[in-house]
């Protein structure tokens, strides 16, 4: 399967090459680099296995949510990166890139809120039509995303798309319940960021749960069926012998975001007792709603409509 893998990126990466120059003659050396990178990961890691050990069953559903603003150099659009959770076993990962280009960091951590949001009402749907009740709960490390879904409209925000201000009614009445958690130690960043240090990538490689193996799995297929194959589980003492586990303020100034506390990055921050989760991550609370409207204003607009509606034109038709 690895060597299948590297084949198709090999020959991708060659057909992008080739595009950028007429005649094929010269090749960008970072793109070389970036290939033979790749290769020796794929080399490296041949197998990577999700655990999933046994848990009681939670009631709430988790998703930790992030975005690197402008990270493409060419389109300037962001990332958006989430991983979905019921209790510590991982129910899906994405990581992809907005469709719209963000005029702010607050913005495009915004999109990513929903977008996470979009994805664990789906999953909680799921579960809702085997007769499993579970509330959603969204972590994120962005103070001014809290306070755009806490407040109530757009604000000065006027150039937000407003199809994505479904999430703020889903906050009001407390259908999704939204966190907030600090961004040194946010599970979401490997899927967004570029992480350069190692000991930062085992540790969350770890708390996903994650294992990389060598060989294939005694219960895969064999690649020929004449051809025996030894497997690793086929060793002595199986796959234990083998198993590497890597180890504010918003804009408009409405809605004030407390700071999380520093938590351990080696555990998920829903896993906390309900006490400590509570005093440790800040919970968005929605803005009250003002009345933009006076009685008298009100009146008025009823006065003049029932004016209209006595001295309406009727149209006959025929």
């Amino acid at each position: 399967m690895v060597g299948i893998v590297i084949s198709v990126v090999i020959i991708a990466m060659m057909n992008m090459l080739i595009k950028k120059t007429s005649d094929a003659k010269f090749y960008e050396a970072q793109d070389l680099l970036r290939l033979k990178r790749l290769v020796r990961y794929l080399l490296a890691h041949p197998r990577v296995v999700f655990e999933y050990p046994f848990r009681n069953s939670p009631k709430s559903l988790q998703v930790c949510t992030d975005t690197d603003w402008a990270g493409c150099p060419k389109t300037r659009k962001s990332t958006s990166g989430g991983v979905i959770l019921l209790g510590n076993h991982i129910l899906k990962t994405y990581s992809s890139t907005q469709p719209t280009i963000s005029l702010s960091s607050g913005e495009a951590e915004f999109y990513g809120v929903v977008k996470a949001s979009g994805a664990t009402l789906g999953q909680q749907s799921l579960f809702a039509d085997l007769g499993i009740k579970l509330q959603v709960r969204v972590w994120t490390d962005s103070s001014a995303a809290i306070g755009i879904c806490s407040r109530h409209g757009l604000g000065k925000l006027r150039h937000i798309d407003t199809q994505a201000l479904w999430i703020q009614e889903r906050v009001r009445t407390r259908n999704i319940v939204l966190k907030k958690v600090r961004g040194e130690v946010n599970p979401a960043d490997l899927l967004t960021k570029h992480i350069s240090g190692k000991d930062k990538i085992d540790q969350l490689v770890e708390l996903y749960g994650l294992a990389f193996m060598k060989g294939r799995a005694k219960s895969a297929p064999l690649l020929k069926k004449k051809t025996p194959m030894t497997t690793v589980d086929d060793l002595p003492g199986g796959d234990e012998l083998e198993v590497c586990v890597i180890r504010d303020l918003d804009e408009s100034r409405d809605v004030v975001v407390p700071e999380a506390v520093l938590h351990d990055i080696t555990k998920w921050p829903h896993l906390y007792d309900e006490k400590t989760r509570e005093y440790m991550f800040p919970t968005a609370v929605a803005a009250p709603e003002v009345e933009t409207t006076t009685a008298e204003e009100r009146d008025e607009h009823g006065r003049l409509h029932r004016r209209w509606a006595a001295h309406r034109v009727q149209v006959r038709r025929g």
